[in-house]
């Protein structure tokens, strides 16, 4: 019988616990606490990467990289991303729960998997598949487009600054909407 806590002689496998957190923990060390250090640590000096001398720097890096508009549009764009399509994503979750919880919806199990199966691909294969989708000569949207009439939609998707952003929060939404309706339900 295993030993619950409380019970008379339980601290005689105190000591496996550390014994079986060890391996996680070296393991964690290395590849995520060692490295995220030796980085700040790096991001200290005026440095190449490729030998030669480092210069130390302090938080020169820091105060430069706040004041770059790149940086600072990149940061923005992350949080349009975040909030925009948090909300519309949790939206979404919310009615197609709300849809797939109703008695009189029919083919609950196709859609619940419809609407799972972006979740369950590769985020790499997500890529792919909207890099095609979107692709401006011969993508699936635009062709699509054409092929109505409606030639004049067609769009630069992934190349127009004010269409990239929300093209790249729809794919977003795409692939994690599934993952959220699950929660929801």
């Amino acid at each position: 019988a295993v030993p619950v806590i409380g019970e008379r002689g339980h601290g005689r496998i105190r000591w496996i616990i550390p014994l079986f957190l060890f391996p996680a923990l070296a393991l964690y060390t290395v590849f995520f606490v060692y490295p995220a250090v030796d980085a700040f640590r790096i991001s200290r000096y005026d440095w190449s990467g490729f030998g030669g001398d480092k210069l130390v720097v302090g938080w020169e890096n820091f105060r430069e990289a706040l004041t770059d508009p790149f940086v600072q549009r990149a940061v923005l764009n992350s949080f349009t991303i975040m909030l925009v399509g948090g909300v519309v994503l949790f939206a979404l979750a919310l009615y197609f729960s709300v849809v797939l919880t109703h008695p009189r919806v029919k083919f609950k199990r196709v859609l619940r998997t419809g609407l799972f199966f972006p979740y369950a691909i590769n985020e790499v294969g997500v890529a792919f598949l909207w890099i095609f989708i979107l692709n401006p000569q011969f993508g699936l949207l635009n062709g699509s487009l054409r092929a109505l009439g409606l030639e004049r939609l067609a769009q630069p998707w992934l190349g127009s600054p004010g269409l990239a952003l929300g093209s790249i929060t729809w794919v977003i939404i795409w692939m994690q909407i599934g993952f959220y309706v699950i929660l929801l339900q």
